[in-house]
Formats: C-alpha cells, sequence, structure tokens
C-alpha cells in the first residue's frame, strides 16, 4: 500500500521524524520509504501536480495499487476519521479537460470511490473545500482540504482508494495517526 500525504512531511507532528532518506522523485512527487511503507508527497505544488497523468506515473513506478490518502480535516471531535465519500465544493475538478487517457474513459463511474471496509474509524462524507479555503470555510459537515482531488485523480488512474481525515488540532504530534497507520500496515 502506499500512503499519500499532499502536505509536506513536517506538517504531520511526529508521526514521520524517524523517516528514512528520500528514495527518488517520480512525476512531481517524492517517494519515500517509511516502516513498510512508501509515502509519497508532492514536490511541488499539490494543484499542478494532482492529475489523472501524474498518478498513472505512480501506479506504474510503484507497482502497487492500493493508496491511502491522508488528508487534513475540520469539524471533526475525534482525531481521525475515515472518509468513505465526498463533496467536491472546491469549484474544480481535476479530470476537467484531462480525459480521455489512454483507453479510460472521459466521465468514469465515481460511485464506489473510497473503500467502506471498517477500519474501527468513524466514517464521514466530506466536504473537501480546497486548500485555499480549508481555515476559512464553514459547512457544518466534516471538512477536508484535497481529498476530492487527490482520489479523483488516482481512482481514475487505477487505484483502489482508502482515505482517512486527520485533524491536527486534535493530534498537534500525529500520535494518533502514527498508532492507526500500524494498525493498518
Amino acid at each position: 500500500m502506499v500512503l499519500y500525504l499532499p502536505l509536506s512531511l513536517g506538517n504531520y507532528g511526529k508521526t514521520f521524524s524517524v523517516l528514512a532518506e528520500k528514495e527518488k522523485d517520480v512525476g512531481g512527487y517524492t517517494i519515500y520509504g517509511w516502516k513498510n511503507w512508501k509515502i509519497v508527497s508532492p514536490a511541488g505544488a499539490v494543484e499542478k501536480n494532482v492529475t489523472p497523468e501524474s498518478f498513472v506515473t505512480l501506479k506504474n513506478d510503484t507497482s502497487e495499487t492500493d493508496l491511502l490518502i491522508v488528508d487534513r480535516c475540520r469539524g471533526e471531535d475525534e482525531a481521525v476519521v475515515q472518509i468513505v465519500d465526498h463533496r467536491n465544493l472546491t469549484g474544480s475538478n481535476p479530470l476537467a479537460g484531462r480525459t480521455p487517457l489512454g483507453d479510460r474513459p472521459r466521465f468514469p463511474d465515481v460511485g464506489k470511490l473510497y473503500s467502506r471496509r471498517n477500519i474501527g474509524l468513524k466514517q464521514v462524507v466530506a466536504d473537501c473545500v480546497g486548500q485555499d479555503r480549508f481555515g476559512d470555510a464553514r459547512t457544518g459537515n466534516v471538512m477536508t482540504e484535497q481529498v476530492a482531488h487527490v482520489s479523483l485523480s488516482a481512482f481514475y488512474a487505477g487505484w483502489q482508494i482508502l482515505a482517512l481525515g486527520w485533524c491536527q488540532q486534535l493530534d498537534r504530534d500525529g500520535v494518533a495517526l502514527g498508532r492507526l497507520l500500524k494498525d493498518i500496515s
């Protein structure tokens, strides 16, 4: 399984402080080794790198099919939740103008975008508001920063997706996140 972190690793508290050296750069992303995971993190602006084509490149390079996305969330009283669906409130779609790609369809069926496998966390439908609005938006629901764009692009590329919302305000050091990742791996 590949772990996708939309933010730089330092944003996740102490969770990834024992990170092994960078393995390589692929398609606008940096790949790291951490315990028995491969971690993928954008090497530059997330909006620029989150494309169906870049996720095809990552999938081919890692030879993996399962992707665990950890996106920041707000509006929840638990440190980590499982995202089972999202509402894209960002105002854009990463697939627009970038499909079809290869023999993939122009309009993929995203009805089963996320794994609903019960991993012992509260399951939520998140409002994805985007990076620019994440600090200010108020929707009344659990809000995420980037899961909509990441998951749509990755799913289009053929990844099987499990997504988590991580509340940085409730888990500043990333202890709860790190504990959960040990259980998932």
